[in-house]
């Protein structure tokens, strides 16, 4: 496959590599993963929902109490689910290339992560199925014994993107659909999809780091640069917020959240210690009464 270079205005939500005169790549001005264009939709929805958290005395703080309700921590998974991804694919190292967000329909469809490295160019789309068991046949999702259309939808997605990059960059280029779901229960896969490949965030970066090397990385670069290109995709839409600003407060209640789980254990712990120490001395004084008769 032969690509050239487009030209026009560099797009934010996209960042490239480009190849130095050893063949290496190198980083390149833009960033890897630009967090401000990001939607983080189900942190946002989140927020919205719930806020911060509930209010906790000093009291309940020094005794661990979480700042998730029980109602929240549903919502909760899955937006950790949605960053756990995002922290993946900045994992990928510099090889890659990844865009978010990327707007691909005029009624303001996006496809949440397009990335493209050694492997090729994938089109990753998100669901969210906390606590939910999935069946998966060779073109079939089932939710809870409801079909969904999860898999048309990923290929939809990525054939889209592939005629996008194709028209960019004068030649054609395939888009492998990649779908990522959140905190499910369990899946269960009786004949996989020959195209659509179903994964959980923690497997997607393996995933994609160890398949075989079907790009060059002069190809890695001129496809990253033609995905950089406004004209590229279609406009975004607006009035998202400040999605900088929600994963600013969400990181924050992650850590509130984690501090709240040690100080537990560090209480459980300790009790259980005591609960030992005094068993221990019980049987000790029984055990030298019993000696002294």
């Amino acid at each position: 496959m032969h690509i050239e270079a487009t030209g026009g205005t560099p797009a934010d939500h996209c960042g490239a590599r480009k190849p130095t005169a050893n063949g290496k790549a190198q980083r390149s001005v833009l960033p890897a993963l630009s967090v401000s264009d990001q939607n983080f939709p189900l942190v946002r929805m989140f927020l919205g929902h719930y806020g911060t958290g509930r209010s906790r005395s000093i009291v309940s703080r020094f005794f661990g109490r979480s700042p998730l309700s029980s109602e929240s921590r549903r919502m909760y998974r899955a937006a950790a689910g949605e960053l756990g991804i995002d922290d993946a694919l900045k994992q990928l190292g510099p090889d890659w290339s990844v865009c978010s967000s990327v707007p691909i329909a005029r009624d303001g469809g996006n496809v949440d992560h397009l990335a493209i490295g050694p492997a090729g160019v994938f089109a990753i789309s998100v669901r969210n199925h906390v606590g939910d068991a999935l069946w998966v046949g060779e073109g079939v999702v089932l939710v809870e014994g409801e079909p969904v259309p999860h898999i048309r939808d990923a290929e939809s997605s990525a054939v889209r993107c592939a005629q996008l990059l194709s028209d960019a960059v004068g030649d054609r280029v395939d888009v492998i659909p990649c779908l990522v779901v959140v905190g499910p229960r369990s899946v269960t896969v009786t004949r996989p999809p020959r195209r659509v490949a179903i994964l959980t965030p923690r497997e997607l970066k393996p995933w994609l780091k160890y398949l075989p090397a079907t790009l060059s990385t002069a190809q890695i670069f001129q496809l990253s640069n033609a995905a950089q290109v406004s004209t590229t995709w279609h406009s975004r839409s607006e009035g998202f917020g400040n999605p900088a600003l929600a994963l600013s407060v969400f990181r924050q209640l992650q850590s509130d959240v984690n501090q709240s789980r040690r100080i537990r254990l560090a209480w459980m712990t300790g009790v259980l210690l005591m609960v030992w120490m005094i068993t221990m001395a019980g049987v000790g004084g029984i055990a030298s009464g019993l000696l002294l008769r």
